[in-house]
């Protein structure tokens, strides 16, 4: 894995529905590297290696939470919704980037209580005068992005969104060194942030006979921390159940004998608030068999999520193990 290309898939821009630029520079290495690459209908981009055994899906979402502007007053200030989960607090007093380049700040009215305050009682602040000079920054039905800020502190990588595309980097990394024999797909799923509805379709094209979704988990090792299952630093997560989904326990068993086959540890999870794509997986067509892997992310969705490089290190050796098994047993 390189810390470098990790940094600029997170810099890259892309909210949910607007994914053009991630998904530009994801073809770029996935090409790179030998894959069959294809955009589908919704905007998931998918990666084909092709092989002569089972056919196996891999998923992480390449979209990130953001805003959307609904109006802009005679001042030049935007009402905007949000797009994604999202609470005002992980909002508040953050830089935000258009596609067009266009950066403005997140603010609150002094009159609003932060612990009242809804998402449509936030506004952008361009730093322009006017209507017509802040609508063509950003205008209505524009969606941006929070700006990524990504910086290393001892060995640990922070920035805003850099735990949702630390599993395309999981991707690209088990694309590079894949050496099993698998018919492999990485699906890159477009629209995860406002109910995973990427990847279910997907799954349906590529009708996988397993599948392993790779996401962003809670670590609950901080003070006053959300009570969570994970700790920075102590591997990656295997998901035993989210708030739409049951891990089958075949899928967890191996996940954590790929674990062990790699040399590399791991931890349990459960995934107690929020939904991914695994619903949209494990519902496709009969049914398909989904395993879940969670990285360790402190302060999850906000400005500065931290996540610990050895465990995306990890997450990809786990799974190029995991690909190496026999899909015909069990």
């Amino acid at each position: 894995m390189d810390k470098i290309l990790l940094k600029k898939l997170t810099e890259a821009y892309g909210p949910s529905g607007r994914e053009e630029g991630i998904r530009a520079l994801l073809k770029k290495e996935a090409e790179a590297l030998g894959a069959e690459t294809s955009v589908d209908v919704l905007g998931n981009f998918i990666a084909h290696k092709p092989g002569t055994g089972k056919k196996v899906l891999l998923c992480a979402h390449m979209d990130t939470a953001g805003l959307v502007v609904t109006e802009v007053d005679e001042r030049g200030f935007a009402r905007v919704q949000k797009v994604g989960d999202l609470q005002v607090r992980d909002a508040l007093n953050r830089r935000v980037r258009f596609a067009n380049g266009t950066e403005a700040i997140v603010c609150l009215g002094s009159q609003v209580e932060l612990d009242k305050a809804q998402v449509n009682d936030l506004y952008l602040d361009f730093g322009v005068s006017g209507r017509d000079a802040a609508r063509a920054k950003g205008d209505i039905g524009d969606i941006c992005a929070f700006v990524p800020n990504v910086t290393e502190l001892s060995g640990r990588l922070i920035g805003s969104g850099i735990s949702d595309r630390a599993g395309c980097g999981v991707l690209l990394d088990v694309l590079r060194h894949n050496q099993s024999d698998v018919d492999l797909y990485l699906v890159f799923s477009a629209q995860e942030r406002v109910g995973g509805r990427g990847a279910g379709a997907a799954a349906y094209s590529i009708c996988p006979d397993v599948a392993v979704n790779v996401h962003a988990g809670l670590a609950g090792d901080g003070p006053d921390s959300k009570p969570a299952c994970l700790s920075l630093g102590a591997g990656p997560g295997i998901e035993a159940l989210e708030r739409m989904a049951i891990v089958p326990v075949e899928m967890r068993e191996r996940l954590r004998d790929a674990a062990e086959a790699a040399g590399v540890p791991c931890q349990n999870d459960v995934l107690r608030e929020g939904k991914s794509d695994t619903a949209g997986l494990q519902r496709s067509r009969l049914g398909v068999p989904v395993g879940v892997v969670s990285i360790p992310t402190r302060n999850l969705s906000g400005g500065n999520e931290m996540i610990d490089f050895k465990d995306v290190e990890n997450t990809g050796k786990l799974l190029c193990a995991f690909l190496k098994q026999d899909f015909e047993s069990r």
